[in-house]
């Protein structure tokens, strides 16, 4: 006997058994018993959602804010604050870590990584402020080069103080001002 005969006969066997089970299924389809009304208990709902979601009372969300807790507005430190922390702190009668990290550089390297994340965030929130249509077509940046000319602005100082003012005419003046020297560095101010 070959595979293919094999292959016939388990064919057919599964063709049979479904039938049967076909006609199982027209069996108990046939005996369902048709209710008028169900109604759940204790919400009696109506089958509208609107008037069932007012009815129904709900908890508020439990979160930090809805229990109170005292640290609640505490926002977690990024990893270069971390990391700052466990340099400049440390354990035991004569801690090693702020002594060992001052003497080989690493804190005030953590320090300038810092300044330099809290710089970008500031550049970042404040990109916000203005569309890429903005710097393309109003002061002439590539789009591949907004990025950059963020970067430029943010060695200013003077961006910085304009950012953490939130002055956004202001901000945007700026923007304007050193687009052109952005695209013209061999301009004078």
């Amino acid at each position: 006997m070959s595979n293919k005969f094999f292959g016939l006969l388990i064919l057919i066997f599964f063709c049979a058994s479904w039938s049967v089970q076909a006609q199982d299924f027209n069996q108990i389809y046939d005996s369902i018993i048709r209710l008028d009304e169900v109604v759940v208990f204790p919400f009696r709902l109506s089958g509208q959602l609107e008037l069932d979601a007012s009815k129904i009372k709900t908890t508020p969300e439990v979160s930090k804010y809805s229990l109170a807790l005292p640290n609640r507005y505490v926002l977690p430190k990024t990893q270069t604050e971390r990391l700052l922390f466990e340099a400049t702190t440390g354990g035991g009668i004569i801690p090693l870590n702020p002594i060992l990290n001052a003497l080989n550089g690493r804190t005030k390297m953590l320090k300038q990584r810092l300044e330099r994340d809290r710089r970008y965030a500031l550049t970042q929130q404040t990109a916000g402020w203005a569309p890429d249509s903005i710097f393309t077509q109003q002061w002439g940046i590539p789009q591949s080069r907004i990025e950059e000319f963020l970067y430029y602005c943010e060695q200013d100082p003077e961006f910085i103080l304009l950012a953490r003012s939130k002055d956004r005419l202001a901000l945007w003046a700026y923007w304007d001002r050193k687009s052109t020297l952005f695209l013209n560095p061999n301009t004078e101010q």
